[in-house]
C-alpha cells in the first residue's frame, strides 16, 4: 500500500519515512475525493482522519463486507458508520475489489469507482516469506504460523514440529485460536507469553499456555479503539461498547499512558499492569469475552450423576439454555474423571463444575456462571458473583451437605423423555 498506510521496503529509516509523509499530506491537501478500498479499522480510521481534516472532501468506502469493521462486535460497525454517514462519506457494502490503481478501483463484475487518491486498506499478508523454506509445512492457508499452546511451531495436526522447540511465534505472522483478532493489545499478549517461555525454555521449566499464561482464562480480553479523528471514537472492551465523548476521552488516556509505558516512565507501566490485571479479572467475572463461534470448545458442566437435586438442575438447563453451548457429563464417569485429571481437580462429588473459556470453576461461581447461559430473568441471578466468594460458597456447602437428605437419589425413576438433540449434548464415552 502506498504511504501513509504502510511503509515500502525502499523507506528504510526515519527521514525517508517522514518525505513520504509530507509528499502524501501535500497530495490530500490538493485532492476534491479519496476512496478507501476496505471497510476494518484501519480503513474506518483513515476516512475518519480526512474528513475531520477535509471536511470538504468527498471520501468513499468500499468493502467487500456487509457492515463496517465486521470482525468486531456489530455496534461498532453501527456507530462508525453513523459518524461517517453523518459527515458525507459514501459507504459501499458487498463490493469486491478486484484491482487497484493509484486514481481507481475496479470492483469484480467491471464497475470502476473512480476519485484523486485512492487508500488500499484491504490487509496486508503476514510477512511469513523467511518461513517458507524451512517451516513451510507449519504455515496455514493464510501463510501464516501454526502454533502449539505454548505458541511453538506446530504441524497441521497440532502437535510440536519436531526441531523447533526454541522457536516462538507471536503477532501478525501467528494463527492465534480461533476468535482471536490480530489486535496490537493481542500483540502484547502473544509477546509476553512467547518472552516468558524463552526464558523457561533456557531454564528447563515447564512452559505456559497462551493466553492463560498472559491473562489467567483461555480467552484473551477483546480491547481494542477505533479513532474517529483526534476528538472521537469506540472503544470495546469485550461485549461492553462505549463511542462519543466517553470514548474519546478514553482512547486519549490509552494513547498517553501506551506511549508512557513504552517509554519505561513509572506512571505508564503502573497504569498498565493495573489495567492488564483488572481486564484479566473482568474478563473473567463480570464482562467475560463474546461466546466463541459454534467449531470451538463446548461449556461441560460436570454434576454429582446420583444427585436428584443436580439431575433436577441439568434439566432446567435443558429447557432454559436456549444456545445449547452446554453439555454435561457426570462426575463419576470416566470422562468426567479425565476431564477432572486435565483440569487438576480432584473427584469431589460434593460440588458441580464448569468447564468454559475462563477455565474450571467450581461451587457457587460454577452455579452462577452456568446461569449466564440462560434467558431472563435466571441471567440476571449471575449479578451475585459480586458477592464475596466465602459468603456464597458457605451457603452453597449449607445445600450440598444435605442434598440427598432433602431431595434424594436419583434412581432413574426421574428420567424424561430427550431428543437426539438432548442426548447428544450428554458425554458418555
Amino acid at each position: 500500500a502506498p504511504p501513509p498506510a504502510r511503509p515500502p521496503r525502499g523507506e528504510p529509516d526515519l527521514p525517508s519515512r517522514r518525505r513520504s509523509w509530507e509528499e502524501a499530506a501535500a497530495r490530500l491537501a490538493r485532492a476534491s475525493s479519496v476512496l478507501i478500498a476496505g471497510g476494518g479499522p484501519v480503513a474506518v480510521e483513515l476516512a475518519a482522519e480526512v474528513l475531520d481534516a477535509y471536511p470538504s472532501v468527498s471520501v468513499t468506502l468500499v468493502t467487500s463486507g456487509t457492515s463496517l469493521c465486521s470482525g468486531l462486535p456489530a455496534a461498532v460497525g453501527e456507530a462508525t458508520a453513523r459518524w461517517l454517514e453523518l459527515r458525507g462519506a459514501a459507504l459501499h457494502y458487498s463490493s469486491r475489489v478486484e484491482s487497484v490503481r493509484p486514481d481507481s478501483v475496479t470492483l469484480v463484475g467491471g464497475q470502476v469507482l473512480s476519485a484523486d487518491i485512492v487508500y488500499p486498506c484491504m490487509g496486508a499478508p503476514p510477512a511469513s516469506a523467511p518461513l517458507e523454506g524451512s517451516l513451510a509445512s507449519q504455515l496455514d492457508e493464510r501463510r501464516r504460523l501454526r502454533l502449539t499452546p505454548q505458541l511453538q511451531p506446530a504441524e497441521q495436526n497440532g502437535s510440536p514440529a519436531s526441531g523447533w522447540s526454541r522457536v516462538f511465534g507471536m503477532g501478525d505472522v501467528a494463527s492465534l485460536p480461533a476468535g482471536e483478532l490480530q489486535l496490537g493489545h493481542t500483540a502484547e499478549l502473544n509477546a509476553h507469553v512467547a518472552a516468558e517461555n524463552m526464558r523457561r525454555s533456557a531454564a528447563g521449566r515447564p512452559l505456559e499456555e497462551y493466553p492463560r499464561g498472559a491473562v489467567g482464562c483461555e480467552r484473551s480480553p477483546r480491547v481494542f479503539c477505533v479513532s474517529l479523528g483526534p476528538h472521537d471514537g469506540v472503544v470495546a472492551f469485550n461485549g461492553l461498547v462505549l463511542s462519543g465523548a466517553v470514548a474519546a476521552v478514553t482512547k486519549r488516556i490509552l494513547e498517553w499512558t501506551k506511549v508512557a509505558a513504552c517509554a519505561e516512565r513509572p506512571v505508564g507501566v503502573a497504569f498498565w499492569k493495573f489495567g492488564d490485571a483488572a481486564s484479566a479479572w473482568l474478563s473473567m467475572t463480570v464482562l467475560p469475552p463474546p461466546p466463541p463461534a459454534p467449531h470451538e470448545p463446548k461449556v461441560i458442566l460436570l454434576f454429582d450423576g446420583v444427585c436428584l437435586l443436580c439431575s433436577t438442575f441439568v434439566h432446567f438447563l435443558l429447557d432454559h439454555n436456549a444456545d445449547q453451548r452446554i453439555h454435561f457429563c457426570a462426575l463419576q464417569s470416566e470422562p468426567g474423571k479425565d476431564i477432572l485429571t486435565r483440569h487438576g481437580l480432584p473427584l469431589d462429588v460434593s460440588t458441580v463444575v464448569l468447564i468454559d473459556e475462563c477455565g474450571a470453576h467450581v461451587r457457587s461461581s460454577a452455579a452462577l456462571r452456568t446461569l449466564r447461559h440462560c434467558g431472563a430473568p435466571y441471567c440476571f441471578l449471575y449479578a451475585l458473583a459480586a458477592l464475596p466468594r466465602p459468603l456464597r460458597d458457605f451457603g452453597y456447602r449449607m445445600v450440598a451437605a444435605s442434598r440427598y437428605r432433602l431431595f434424594g437419589k436419583d434412581d432413574g425413576s426421574a428420567c424424561r423423555r430427550m431428543t437426539k438433540a438432548m442426548r447428544a449434548r450428554f458425554l458418555s464415552t
